[in-house]
């Protein structure tokens, strides 16, 4: 009614004056009329009223001794106050449902349209879907569903009233032509998704420009007649997918349009890099790309389900060369093993069944449910699980899965043992959630052929850890510091080169997407092509740990994952080096990851001064130079500059670096960021210092103050501590201390009560500027 929508439009509107109570008042007071008319109409029926305006007075007075209506003068007076606010907040709405009706019959008149695919950014990854775009109003299905809401509101609306209808018969009947089409519409856009999903190669030869449709005079049928079409497409494609997928599961790999991105790779694999998606694919269900033989490779066919089985033909031919028939007399009576375990018992569960059912893990032979992960993709593994001739397919996490397709999953498999009740497959899930009230166990169970394995039967740490070294092969290390500054990325780096390997740098940090890191680390797959080369794989503070966690133990045991759509893939004869950020936080959340506590680690303590490089550093040489000449005094005659500085090797530097930077410092927390800013600070003041004219050796001379010189220069180097030491040792103590032994915080900063009494920094014209704490320090 008119009071709903002014009462709804109040609350949403927050700029309106009128308050809800306003509204509410003036509903009473429409009651209260209406039952004065009410009252009137019938003392007139019964009979003739004399004296009418006061026998209106009465009716107006019996009505107001209700109760209800005790405060209807109130209520006039408020509502007067407000009257032309509530008029035009009335209007608004009137103007707005006129502009919507007027809206639908036009596109009931006369439309244009077609379907497009566009792209969403969905979690910081742009994915498509399908849509409905009509050019000249620039509207989508969403604006659609948004009239077609009003269409139906209206057309309630005018059902219901017994009064005198505003809309008309044909209006009515517009507005249900209106409704009908967008319910087409909507189906086929369903429709289009499926199909997209499940692979059909001439899904964009559906939409526009090649396909468009109108809307003229209430006409659809064109509309209509495509949707009957798509779906029986729909119907015939999958019945044929299923079929496939019985004769060779791996087709049950590929969702959405990658079986044909396959395709494409494979006839044109000569000209094609190993950045390739395709690439990847095959190497993640375990196919080599490279020994598919040209020969097998017939002419292309127009026809979606040739060319389905031409590649169904072609993968099979290349796996029976690579794997051995699978022996499946021996299969245990439970065809379904279930392991309840917690987040960092994942990797264990996996593994436990791989070893309890004697199958080799394989990474294609587990799958990741997540909360986007669609029936279709569902039905594929249950026909994967089923086909597979005894081997053994993991499903880990499905409590992710929506309640509906966890009952399709079931239903599914139900009926493919009950249509082949003798086939011998095998099941592994892998939970966190309670089994017993996850529906998809519970589910199964009704099969009669589902176990749950307790967790004294799954393999203990040290089985654990010989499994995990067997799949890794020693080809990964692990680097580690107490914190950070210790030169981990540096040690990784020198022992790619001298292994002498490329060296390839890839960061994982923040909010990841598996996706996004896939695609990121295939654009490496060029590089990637040869032995010669070794991953730094740089993990700094990453906000989902168990991803982390899913992404790490597949790269690093199986050398390739897919926990979305896409898959990447490292061969296994490349070194990969982990670095982890060394932040209380980091450190923290890694001990989650367990995968890492079984690699060899590489800990760094303390940094190791021995390891520094002087050869070509000019900043170090010229440091080192004034740091001798200070020592031996020499600085008090000589004029040390860039241009002239001597060539000092490595051992002398690092003993003049360890007596002037390392004094008084605690080791433990001395990093080579501080002797980066050290080495910076003071190659910029002794730089200044040498082009400074107040301080040549000839100045000081004609004043008879050689020694001014050394004593400026010493009390430089006091200083070092103040943007080396003070706040950085601070801090790292406060972040590892407990609550009951924290750092003041006043202790983690530099302060200046606790700073030297006096120093001396340089212009950019080289003059000196003396800094004084106080007055007394003068």
């Amino acid at each position: 009614t008119d009071a709903d929508n002014l009462l709804e439009a109040v609350n949403d509107w927050d700029e309106t004056l009128i308050s809800t109570k306003t509204v509410l008042d003036l509903v009473l007071i429409k009651t209260f009329l209406d039952r004065v008319y009410t009252k009137i109409n019938l003392l007139r029926k019964q009979q003739p009223i004399q004296d009418e305006i006061h026998r209106i007075i009465l009716c107006f007075e019996e009505v107001q001794k209700d109760d209800e209506f005790k405060s209807i003068i109130q209520c006039f007076e408020s509502c007067s106050k407000l009257l032309s606010s509530i008029k035009r907040v009335y209007m608004d709405l009137t103007n707005k449902e006129q502009s919507k009706r007027r809206r639908i019959f036009d596109i009931v008149q006369k439309v244009c349209f077609g379907f497009v695919r566009l792209p969403v950014n969905t979690h910081g990854r742009i994915e498509h879907r399908f849509d409905v775009f009509i050019k000249e109003q620039a509207m989508y299905y969403a604006d659609l569903n948004e009239l077609c809401d009003r269409a139906r509101l209206i057309e309630y609306s005018s059902n219901s009233t017994s009064k005198m209808k505003k809309d008309s018969e044909h209006e009515i009947r517009e507005l249900r032509l209106f409704v009908g089409m967008v319910a087409v519409i909507e189906a086929i856009l369903t429709n289009l998704t499926s199909l997209n999903m499940t692979g059909h190669p001439f899904v964009l030869d559906f939409l526009l420009p090649k396909t468009e449709f109108t809307c003229i005079a209430g006409n659809y049928q064109k509309l209509s007649e495509f949707s009957s079409s798509l779906e029986e497409l729909l119907t015939d494609w999958e019945k044929n997918l299923r079929s496939m997928y019985q004769q060779n599961i791996d087709l049950t790999y590929f969702s959405n349009q990658q079986i044909w991105t396959v395709e494409d790779y494979l006839y044109n694999q000569a000209s094609a890099s190993d950045d390739n998606p395709g690439y990847h694919l095959l190497n993640f269900i375990d196919i080599e790309p490279r020994q598919i033989e040209t020969k097998f490779l017939t002419k292309r066919s127009e026809q979606p389900n040739e060319r389905l089985k031409n590649i169904a033909r072609i993968l099979a031919v290349q796996r029976a060369k690579q794997t051995k028939p699978i022996e499946v007399n021996n299969l245990p009576l439970n065809k379904i093993l279930v392991v309840e375990t917690s987040y960092e018992g994942i990797l264990r569960g996996i593994l436990s069944l791989f070893q309890f059912t004697k199958d080799q893990p394989q990474v294609h032979h587990i799958f990741y449910c997540s909360d986007t992960t669609s029936w279709t993709e569902m039905r594929a593994f249950a026909y994967r699980c089923f086909y597979s001739q005894g081997v053994l397919h993991q499903l880990i996490r499905p409590e992710l899965l929506s309640a509906l397709v966890q009952d399709q999953f079931t239903r599914c498999l139900h009926k493919l043992v009950k249509e082949q009740p003798k086939r011998l497959f095998r099941l592994g899930i892998v939970t966190t959630a309670s089994t017993a009230h996850l529906q998809l166990v519970n589910g199964l169970k009704a099969l009669q052929i589902a176990s749950t394995i307790q967790d004294q039967y799954l393999l203990d740490k040290i089985a654990l850890q010989e499994v995990i070294k067997e799949l890794i092969k020693g080809n990964s290390t692990l680097v580690t510091s107490h914190i950070a500054g210790l030169g981990k990325s540096t040690y990784i780096r020198d022992e790619i080169q001298r292994n002498r390997k490329l060296y390839i740098k890839f960061s994982i940090s923040g909010s990841i997407n598996v996706d996004t890191l896939a695609e990121r680390l295939r654009t490496l797959g060029k590089k990637m092509t040869s032995a010669d080369v070794a991953l730094h794989i740089d993990i700094g503070v990453v906000d989902n740990i168990q991803q982390l966690n899913e992404l790490l133990y597949c790269l690093l045991l199986f050398r390739s994952f897919r926990l979305g759509q896409e898959a990447a893939y490292i061969p296994a004869n490349i070194p990969i080096y982990i670095e982890l950020d060394s932040s209380p936080h980091s450190l923290t959340a890694h001990a989650k990851i367990i995968v890492l506590q079984f690699l060899p680690c590489h800990h760094i303590e303390t940094m190791n001064l021995d390891q520094l490089k002087v050869a070509n550093m000019a900043s170090i040489q010229l440091v080192a130079n004034y740091l001798q000449a200070i020592d031996d005094r020499t600085i008090i005659t000589q004029t040390i500059g860039k241009n002239n500085i001597t060539q000092l090797d490595a051992k002398k530097c690092i003993a003049l670096l360890q007596k002037h930077f390392l004094k008084e410092k605690n080791k433990d927390y001395v990093t080579w960021t501080q002797l980066s800013i050290f080495i910076s600070v003071y190659e910029s003041l002794f730089d200044g210092f040498s082009l400074c004219g107040h301080f040549i050796v000839e100045m000081m001379k004609e004043v008879n103050n050689t020694q001014l010189r050394i004593n400026i220069l010493q009390t430089l180097l006091q200083s070092s501590d103040q943007f080396t030491s003070l706040s950085v040792e601070s801090v790292r103590k406060n972040q590892r201390s407990t609550n009951e032994d924290q750092v003041a915080f006043s202790d983690a900063i530099v302060r200046w009560d606790k700073s030297e009494p006096f120093t001396v920094v340089f212009s950019d014209s080289h003059d000196p500027l003396f800094v004084y704490k106080t007055v007394d320090s003068v």
